[in-house]
């Protein structure tokens, strides 16, 4: 991905994507907190806003190679309105959980998807081949974010109202425009 790759969405708007780096902290953290409720439960798996210091530190941390995220940010104010992210596992290198979200206002116009092939573009570059994603059984609808742009799923039930679904990443995948996507 180049610096920052304009993208336009189903619905006319358009985005700006780009790596995220440590300096994007503070904005990540601003994005979270303005998640929508819904959006907050599907990404954190919590319904209240509390997250500890340590919690924000890891969620927005960002350590290439390890840690990595890609945003979007609007066009014109370049705020930013989605973000996914990898965080390399310690065990197995080629294997990463992945997690995805999409301010309120931006959800169904294709940038979950995009975003989420994007990611798995980079992560395939430097030797991830598999994501893991912990989904609330709620928002199924994700687990069809993996099933497009070269990957493979297998969805099993972690506890209770929660899935974990296995991502493949496919070498040979390339990112779909955001218009050509379905979902989020």
């Amino acid at each position: 991905m180049a610096p920052s790759d304009r993208l336009p969405l189903r619905d006319g708007r358009q985005v700006l994507l780009r790596l995220l780096g440590a300096d994007d902290a503070s904005r990540m953290a601003q994005f979270f907190l303005h998640l929508g409720d819904a959006s907050w439960l599907q990404r954190f798996h919590s319904p209240g806003r509390r997250l500890s210091v340590r919690d924000w530190a890891a969620i927005t941390a960002i350590e290439p190679r390890t840690r990595e995220a890609i945003g979007a940010l609007s066009v014109p104010d370049a705020a930013i309105v989605g973000v996914a992210q990898f965080v390399r596992d310690g065990h197995d290198a080629t294997v990463a959980e992945v997690a995805v979200a999409v301010a309120d206002a931006f959800q169904g116009s294709g940038l979950g998807t995009a975003l989420l092939q994007r990611l798995a573009v980079r992560a395939r570059a430097i030797g991830i081949s598999r994501f893991r994603a912990l989904i609330r059984e709620p928002n199924r609808r994700v687990l069809t974010l993996g099933r497009r742009g070269g990957t493979r799923v297998r969805a099993t039930y972690h506890y209770p109202g929660v899935i974990e679904a296995e991502i493949d990443l496919l070498p040979d995948a390339r990112p779909a425009p955001a218009g050509a996507q379905e979902d989020t």
